[in-house]
């Protein structure tokens, strides 16, 4: 007997029902996309709108800019810088952009700006603190000038244009890769440095920072300052500087003591067991310094 086939009504059913589908359902699509189109462009505009009128409105204008930390920069270059002025919208100040203008600037080592709505901009500013000069002695990346100014971090900020800074030791003898070396042997010398300057801007030293003219480095002998006045070179050498800070104050009171009118123009304390003085004069007489522990 022959069997009759079949016919899927399931598939035949579907295939109808696709191309049945009434008109209105694809419509209500293509009307649903167009209105939300509609409101998205709606609620851009929107936002346009009162970002334009926020941003002009004269109830955020600042009546105030607030700025501190400044003694090397004045207020109005702070205001040039960042573009930010009395009058100005304080939500129309793009606080990313000012903040990175202004510490573009080489005193400049940090700066924060924030608004105090609705009328008050703030701007905090901190610099380098100079702490000396160094010359490298050449060129530096192309720039014609030498000499450099250093911070309390022996960060190099700006270079040195006379007569910006005054009474600042010069450091010299060291090159700018040694300068900024990371580690290792050629670190060593930057370092000493900094531990020097460090000893001599602490209370009570026996040579504070502006009587130093200058900080000679020399890779075999260590450090030796030149100092201001009266005219002498302490030789340190390297290493234990605070200790010898200590016996260089204990050494100049007991100069001063055996011979109040004379001076002195070399102290060695290189050796932690023997301190050499020479005098000014060669007919003076230096007592009680050829040894001292």
């Amino acid at each position: 007997m022959k069997r009759s086939s079949r016919k899927n009504r399931y598939i035949r059913g579907k295939a109808e029902n696709r191309a049945g589908r009434p008109v209105r359902v694809r419509l209500a699509a293509v009307l649903y996309a167009l209105g939300s189109t509609a409101v998205i462009l709606a609620t851009g505009l929107a936002c346009i709108f009162i970002y334009d009128w926020v941003t002009q409105s004269a109830y955020f204008r600042a009546d105030t800019v607030e700025i501190t930390g400044c003694e090397r920069l004045d207020g109005d270059a702070v205001r040039e810088i960042t573009g930010i002025r009395e009058g100005v919208n304080v939500l129309s100040v793009n606080l990313s952009t000012a903040r990175k203008r202004l510490v573009a600037e080489p005193w400049v080592a940090d700066a924060a700006i924030r608004r105090d709505l609705p009328s008050r901009m703030v701007i905090r500013v901190r610099e380098h603190e100079p702490v000396a000069v160094i010359d490298f002695g050449g060129n530096i990346g192309g720039s014609v000038s030498r000499r450099f100014l250093i911070n309390e971090y022996g960060e190099v900020f700006k270079a040195h244009e006379d007569p910006e800074v005054s009474r600042m030791p010069v450091i010299s003898g060291i090159s700018y890769r040694e300068w900024t070396a990371d580690s290792g042997h050629m670190k060593r010398a930057s370092g000493a440095v900094l531990s020097v300057l460090d000893q001599s801007r602490r209370p009570g030293a026996p040579l504070p920072k502006e009587s130093i003219e200058k900080i000679i480095v020399d890779k075999d002998i260590g450090l030796s300052l030149h100092v201001r006045e009266p005219k002498k070179q302490i030789t340190l050498g390297f290493g234990d500087y605070e200790k010898k800070f200590v016996r260089l104050k204990a050494v100049l009171a007991r100069m001063e003591q055996a011979a109040p009118k004379n001076d002195f123009s070399l102290v060695d304390l290189r050796n932690p067991n023997r301190i050499v003085a020479m005098p000014a004069c060669e007919n003076q007489v230096v007592a009680g310094i050829r040894r001292f522990k």
